[in-house]
């Protein structure tokens, strides 16, 4: 009832749009020619204090970002599932559950080495039965396949899902055999479409660049065997109803760069286990279906949502449901813990160089790609009120950082009038 309540609360409190700055709307709007729509609203009283098109539909980039956030913090429990696994007499069977930092760079994975190791006496199993994605998210760009951002959704990411090309180093070790060497003007790696085949250039002086590998249960078991210097085998075998769990990492040290950093692999590896916690299965789309029908089901416009990143085009989301958004974070776990997962301007993440010669006023997550801005979060007014704001700016042909600037204009000139 509690929730039922606040719900509607929020939705009349947006619904309503009570502009107090119309002048203010109008000089906004001369900004640029972009479509755009923006909501700004008192994050104490729920009043409307400007609004512009806050209903509409806009490519969220990856302000999606946000809506994996939330479901992490509802559905995730402080300390990741790394494995779930079965043991026999004579095996360890075990199961991915989509967390992302085994063997990546950024954790210490001797946990989980340490205990396959420790059943080195066994014959150990990997399967990937529970598996219910694509490699790729609906709508990802193909011609994007090889970039470190878009690396491969899996159910046991392995060093971030991604190999690492230093001048004459690569990492992991494990792909030197797979490696071609080729007399070429182009200084960079390459891959085949379809399969882990590498061209490396002979001429690689200051060379430094990550390429996505392509994913696949043999494959995992492969890096294992390598790793960890036993035999890892690889089969189909479905995920029993009892198993036994394995931890990792802390929740938001996933979270936090997710957001600072706008990790996009770990924003879809979060949404599988998010639908591996709450469902059993590694099914991203099954994670937001449950998700919009329970936790976010008052959302003021039912958006279309396909991946955790916002890679994908096909995601559409309005402001309305960004700040809708952000105010049940803020209803649900406080103000200073939302903030405490945001960047701020000219200090960390994404939000380094926005604004960066200005006093800390702004803390959101910002998304863009071509033709393509937003921004959502809280900012603090030269009065001292806390504001929860969505932007979005969607369907321009200038450059980006454009447009960006036009919104940091947009929200010093928001600060320094409320």
């Amino acid at each position: 009832m509690k929730s039922l309540l606040f719900a509607v609360g929020l939705l009349l409190s947006l619904a309503s749009c009570r502009v107090q700055k119309k002048s203010q709307t109008i000089e906004l709007e001369k900004l640029s020619n972009n479509h755009s729509g923006y909501l700004f609203i008192d994050a104490e009283t729920g009043d409307t204090l400007l609004q512009s098109n806050a209903q509409k539909y806009f490519i969220p980039a990856s302000t999606t970002k946000l809506f994996t956030f939330y479901s992490s913090l509802n559905t995730l429990p402080e300390t990741i599932p790394a494995l779930k696994y079965k043991e026999t007499a004579d095996s360890l069977i075990f199961w991915g559950t989509g967390d992302p930092s085994l063997l990546h760079k950024e954790f210490d994975s001797s946990k989980t080495l340490d205990f396959l190791r420790s059943k080195a006496n066994k014959h150990l199993v990997v399967s990937d039965s529970n598996f219910e994605e694509n490699a790729y998210g609906k709508g990802w760009m193909w011609d994007d396949n090889l970039e470190p951002y878009q690396a491969e959704i899996s159910p046991m990411p392995l060093y971030g899902n991604l190999v690492h090309f230093e001048e004459n180093a690569v990492q992991p070790s494990f792909f030197a055999s797979y490696i071609e060497k080729i007399v070429s003007t182009d200084l960079k790696v390459h891959r085949n479409e379809t399969d882990n085949r590498f061209q490396l250039p002979v001429q690689r002086e200051g060379l430094a660049q990550a390429i996505p590998y392509k994913t696949s249960g043999e494959l995992t078991a492969k890096l294992l065997s390598d790793t960890l210097h036993l035999a890892v085998a690889y089969y189909k075998i479905d995920q029993p109803t009892f198993t036994q769990t394995l931890y990792s990492v802390q929740r938001d040290s996933l979270i936090i760069p997710m957001l600072f950093n706008s990790d996009n692999m770990f924003a879809e590896q979060l949404m599988l286990l998010c639908g591996h916690q709450s469902l059993g299965k590694l099914s991203i789309s099954k994670a937001i279906d449950n998700l919009l029908s329970n936790g976010l089901a008052e959302l003021p416009q039912k958006p279309r949502w396909v991946d955790g990143s916002g890679l994908s085009r096909y995601n559409l989301f309005t402001p309305q449901d960004l700040v809708f958004l952000l105010q049940k974070i803020k209803t649900e776990y406080g103000l200073a813990k939302l903030i405490s997962y945001l960047p701020s301007n000219g200090n960390n993440g994404t939000m380094k160089t926005f604004a960066p010669n200005e006093p800390i006023f702004l803390h959101a997550k910002s998304g863009s790609m071509s033709g393509v801005y937003n921004m959502a979060g809280i900012l603090e007014t030269a009065s001292g009120k806390s504001v929860i704001f969505a932007v979005m700016h969607n369907n321009f042909t200038k450059a980006v950082p454009e447009v960006r600037k036009e919104t940091e204009e947009m929200l010093l000139r928001f600060r320094d009038k409320n």
